[in-house]
């Protein structure tokens, strides 16, 4: 997540996008479908959250 956010600094949102995304559909992904504990969820929602912030 760093690493995106520097890239975003460095190259802008329209060229990120495509990588952003695909990122957060995996993420999204996993929350949707797998089984974690709570404070597992709670990171997996921060992370989908940081990533729709970046998008």
């Amino acid at each position: 997540m760093i690493e995106l956010r520097h890239l975003d600094d460095l190259i802008g949102g329209g060229d990120l996008f495509p990588v952003v995304s695909k990122e957060l559909s995996e993420v999204g992904r996993v929350v949707q479908s797998a089984s974690y504990t709570d404070r597992i969820g709670q990171r997996l929602l921060t992370v989908v959250g940081e990533f729709a912030q970046l998008a």
